[in-house]
């Protein structure tokens, strides 16, 4: 359950049975859309930024190779895996 400051929440879901990093990449997109809603009016809402771009668009999680990456979805550039972003 991801939470909101003021007390609503959102749950995340996963398809049972998949591989872990598609797994990933499903949570990661929950949470990138449930922080966008969260920012909105009060902060930038491109999260997480891509450090390529960062005044223009957030990143994307994508399965590369088995792994879950958030990539620049303008020019697919793979930056961190998901879960080591700095």
């Amino acid at each position: 359950m991801l939470w909101s400051p003021d007390g609503s929440g959102q749950g995340v879901a996963v398809s049972a049975g998949g591989p872990p990093a598609e797994q990933e990449v499903e949570v990661a997109d929950q949470v990138q859309k449930w922080a966008v809603e969260e920012l909105w009016g009060s902060a930038p809402t491109n999260w997480p930024r891509c450090p390529r771009h960062p005044t223009t668009h957030p990143l994307a999680s994508r399965l590369l190779g088995g792994v879950a990456w958030w990539i620049c979805p303008h020019d697919g550039v793979a930056v961190s895996e998901v879960g080591r972003l700095r």
